[in-house]
């Protein structure tokens, strides 16, 4: 991943995932966490698996380094979130529901 691009994810991706951790309900918090996501990625043109491997990373530190564990994603829920429930590449996902969204 180019330094721009991980700097997108490092500073932005991971900040608002951090963010939506923080809504209580879970079909709300896993519907904005998915969209977020795909949108982002798509709009950056960052590589889904690649951003997925670098805030599982970050998300690792933090949980080493603070008082936060961010239980929402943990044992391996963000990759089932963010990538399907058998981490099926999310590009394929993204222009399935583009298709669907045209056809309404």
């Amino acid at each position: 991943m180019e330094n721009e691009k991980r700097l997108l994810v490092e500073n932005i991706l991971f900040d608002t995932i951090k963010a939506i951790h923080d809504i209580d309900n879970e079909e709300e918090r896993n519907k904005y966490l998915k969209e977020y996501f795909t949108k982002f990625c798509k709009k950056t043109e960052i590589d889904p698996e690649e951003a997925y491997e670098l805030l599982e990373k970050m998300f690792k530190q933090k949980r080493e380094t603070t008082i936060f564990k961010y239980e929402h994603y943990i044992d391996g829920k963000l990759g089932k979130l963010l990538l399907g429930n058998d981490k099926t590449n999310i590009k394929e996902n993204t222009s399935k529901t583009e298709k669907s969204i045209e056809d309404r």
